[in-house]
């Protein structure tokens, strides 16, 4: 009876080893599907291969591998930490787990992970700039700069460009703008996103944004003006001790593009003093409006360089008008017009 027993038991469970060597025939085929483009298919065989064997580390890691192509981070997240735990760690696993860490913004645990990959191997500067990655995104700024200065130093012409274009984002970070835009200029390469990023400096640079706004401001004095003014004939002797004077100045400024500005300005300026019909005492001023509106187009660009160029052209139109002052009764209209037209071209080439 316990010989039947035996007998039936080994005919029911299949052994250990046998459950390996088909966890390993699915993660061959998974393998094959994976190399021809086929990522659903090998996704299939490599879940089968963890089903079938889950203490065997490495289908963790393909699958690990094949979300991660599919854009299914999470997934390729947890299966990766899985290949972590079941086998010896190796750096092209924790260099990609820490990569996936690093894009789903878990910084913390990619540092970790970064940190792992660099003990195993601290020649290996892509990981120096993931890591260093992970610590600008932190505001760990001198260590990051450490790392990204030693890629610079030693790493491979596409690490280096990484490790530039990450170091001009960490002084940009830092708001050291000038040195930021200096640090992406130099280079072999120029590419897209060093265009975007240094776009962004010089807007930033520049004040410039899209939008409305403006400032209304008010001030109020005394002017002592002192003046002794006598008409031609000397029929009249007119002084003035002075009197208070009131400013209210309004700009408004309207950015509906990066490239197309346009400004308004308006000025009022007012004397008040007493005026005696007797002694004609009156100060020698004015009221006063001033009147500025322009527009303009700012055409930027970078050149292959990296250095800042910009063509702008614009129309201002300027009016000053003089209505009355002390000692002359307020007129309802201007005696006295300044109009001013001006076009405006300007090259600006910023400094290598």
């Amino acid at each position: 009876m316990h010989i039947i027993i035996f007998l039936a038991l080994t005919l029911s469970a299949s052994p250990p080893s046998d459950k390996r060597a088909r966890s390993r025939v699915a993660q061959s085929r998974g393998q094959i599907a994976f190399r021809s483009g086929d990522l659903k298919k090998a996704l299939e065989h490599f879940s089968r291969a963890t089903t079938l064997d889950s203490a065997y580390g490495e289908p963790w890691y393909w699958l690990g591998v094949t979300c991660e192509r599919l854009g299914r981070l999470k997934q390729a997240e947890k299966a990766l930490l899985t290949a972590v735990e079941l086998g010896e760690p190796q750096v092209a696993l924790l260099k990609l787990l820490g990569s996936i860490q690093v894009r789903l913004k878990k910084f913390s645990w990619a540092m970790r992970t970064l940190s792992g990959a660099r003990e195993l191997s601290p020649k290996d500067h892509e990981v120096a700039v993931l890591l260093a990655y992970c610590l600008v995104f932190t505001e760990e700024y001198d260590d990051a700069a450490k790392l990204l200065r030693e890629v610079l130093a030693r790493g491979s012409r596409a690490t280096k460009e990484r490790a530039r274009v990450l170091l001009g984002i960490l002084h940009y970070r830092m708001k050291k703008l000038a040195r930021a835009r200096m640090v992406l200029s130099r280079g072999e390469e120029f590419s897209s996103l060093k265009s975007r990023i240094l776009s962004l400096i010089v807007k930033k640079e520049l004040g410039i944004k899209r939008g409305i706004g403006g400032t209304l401001s008010f001030s109020l004095g005394f002017d002592s003006n002192p003046a002794l003014n006598a008409d031609p004939d000397r029929s009249l002797i007119t002084t003035g001790d002075g009197g208070l004077v009131s400013t209210l100045s309004a700009y408004m400024w309207m950015h509906p593009t990066d490239a197309l500005a346009t400004e308004l300005s308006v000025v009022r300026t007012f004397y008040a003093a007493p005026w005696d019909q007797k002694t004609h005492d009156r100060i020698a001023s004015f009221n006063m409006t001033l009147l500025e509106a322009g527009a303009f187009y700012r055409y930027r660009y970078l050149s292959d360089r990296g250095q800042h160029r910009r063509l702008e052209a614009g129309y201002i139109f300027s009016l000053t008008a003089l209505d009355g002052g002390e000692g002359i009764p307020s007129e309802p209209d201007p005696f006295l017009f300044s109009e001013k037209h001006s076009l405006l071209l300007s090259y600006h080439r910023a400094p290598h």
